[in-house]
């Protein structure tokens, strides 16, 4: 169980402190670019296919397959809709919690040459890189994998699937210039709100409704945090 939620207030207050200090054009846009034209200086050829290969892992639609192959193969195993339930939340949550704020903030990414300050929130109305959803989905679809793992994993293993993947999309996106180093903050901030609120969940004792419970299908299954 993570802890309370003071931590999930302080996610919101940094999210929201990152958005206004861009809004409000503070140096941290400078930070934004004067990252980015590092990393532009310094991708040689075998840095770029190295960090190509590492970002693979945050990539949305494998994750959300990968996830709903392994929640359909423990549902129809074990006669229960509750590992579904976990793939359903976490794909629905992503887009609420991710969608609204990639609209309003339309901000374009790194490499956007038609524009003279792609950096700017409101930059452009086509814009979606704030907050970044590659790394979103690391953070999300991570631990709905280990959440459908829980019960099968040692506690050293769930910790790793939980955090190696984020960090090395946090720092491949920026690095290869998909994102600004703060859309991948943002991105880690929302991601670990949403990661809470799965965790906070009892998947295997959450009420489904007298007609699963007739049927048979909302059995436990032993989903959740790791072994010790």
């Amino acid at each position: 169980m993570p802890g309370g939620w003071p931590l999930d207030v302080a996610l919101v207050c940094g999210l929201i402190t990152v958005t206004v200090a861009l809004a409000a054009k503070t140096p941290l846009l400078s930070l934004d670019v004067m990252v980015a034209n590092w990393c532009d200086a310094h991708r040689p050829t075998a840095g770029y296919w190295l960090a190509r290969v590492l970002n693979v892992v945050g990539q949305g639609s494998p994750l959300a397959l990968l996830t709903l192959v392994l929640a359909s193969w423990r549902t129809f195993r074990y006669r229960s809709v509750r590992p579904l339930l976990v793939f359903v939340v976490s794909y629905v949550m992503i887009y609420l919690f991710v969608g609204p704020v990639k609209l309003i903030s339309d901000r374009a990414a790194p490499h956007e040459a038609t524009l003279e300050h792609p950096e700017w929130l409101l930059s452009s109305v086509a814009g979606m890189s704030y907050p970044s959803g590659h790394v979103v989905n690391a953070v999300v679809w991570y631990t709905a994998l280990a959440i459908l793992l829980g019960g099968w994993l040692p506690r050293w293993l769930w910790t790793v699937l939980r955090t190696v993947p984020v960090v090395l999309v946090a720092g491949t996106t920026t690095y290869l210039g998909y994102h600004w180093l703060s859309d991948g903050l943002a991105g880690v901030l929302i991601g670990l709100l949403i990661a809470r609120i799965l965790l906070r969940v009892d998947w295997d004792a959450a009420p489904l409704g007298g007609r699963l419970a007739g049927s048979g299908w909302d059995r436990p299954v032993g989903l959740g945090a790791a072994v010790d």
